[in-house]
């Protein structure tokens, strides 16, 4: 069972796209998971997933944790 994560600070138009393209040959490679976790409320990553077609594809995750560390500097 293999899983790819990857997060971003930043949504940018740069980081998804790759791996929404590629989310059939990484699933046949055997990666069952391909998941993006960021800084940004529930509301921005569904609306990013929906705008790059990664419905299916992408899993996304925030990470309210570091959200509240860096806007507070408490980790």
């Amino acid at each position: 069972m293999m899983h790819v994560y990857f997060g971003v600070f930043i949504l940018l138009q740069t980081h998804l796209p790759g791996y929404v393209e590629k989310a059939a040959a990484l699933k046949a490679k055997g990666v069952e998971v391909i998941a993006c976790i960021a800084v940004n409320d529930p509301f921005v990553m569904e609306a990013w997933g929906k705008a790059h077609n990664a419905d299916g594809k992408a899993s996304f995750f925030v990470s309210s944790r570091h959200l509240c560390g860096i806007f507070t500097n408490i980790y």
